[in-house]
């Protein structure tokens, strides 16, 4: 009875740790995918504004985006690097943003996903940053950041590890049991 009860935990919990892995890789995938859907819509939608300066339809835009409750801010970044638009955040229209994520981000040619504290709002986000190149031209005229909040994706896989500790725990007393009958 020991060494079947013995087994079935250790089979059980190298299952659960396993099953546990791959869905929360599954969940941070699929919450990429999106972040990065998101931010490729934004940018092909605001290449003209991007290509005519017109901040203020980059800002509406951003600040339209940004009801989304998962999405925590939207950037767009005009070709010299300087703030075109930020959700929520007027008073950053046409600044430069110092921090090291919004350097890294200015700097990729390719998409970027980048993980962020946000301390202010003690929240971990995902920063996507989708370069933006208009049809025809090899020169870079923005970039465009958009950052989901990383909550709902943990308390996600927060109810995947309760649920496979649950079904665990019963087969484990299952098992037990049935060991003891036999």
């Amino acid at each position: 009875i020991g060494l079947t009860a013995g087994m079935l935990v250790t089979l059980l919990g190298i299952l659960a740790l396993i099953l546990g892995y791959l869905q929360s890789r599954t969940i941070q995938q699929q919450l990429q995918t999106r972040g990065l859907a998101i931010a490729q819509s934004l940018a092909s939608i605001s290449t003209t504004d991007l290509l005519t300066y017109n901040y203020v339809a980059l800002e509406r835009s951003a600040n339209r985006t940004v009801q989304s409750p998962d999405i925590i801010y939207v950037i767009f970044h005009d070709k010299e690097g300087r703030v075109a638009g930020y959700s929520e955040r007027p008073d950053l229209q046409n600044t430069f943003l110092p921090d090291e994520n919004s350097q890294r981000a200015l700097q990729s040619a390719k998409p970027l996903t980048q993980q962020v504290f946000l301390r202010s709002l003690n929240l971990v986000g995902l920063d996507i940053a989708v370069p933006v190149f208009p049809p025809g031209i090899n020169e870079r005229w923005g970039t465009v950041r958009v950052c989901l909040s990383l909550m709902p994706m943990y308390r996600q896989i927060r109810q995947v590890y309760t649920a496979i500790l649950i079904i665990g725990l019963l087969a484990i007393m299952v098992g037990t049991l049935v060991s003891i009958w036999v």
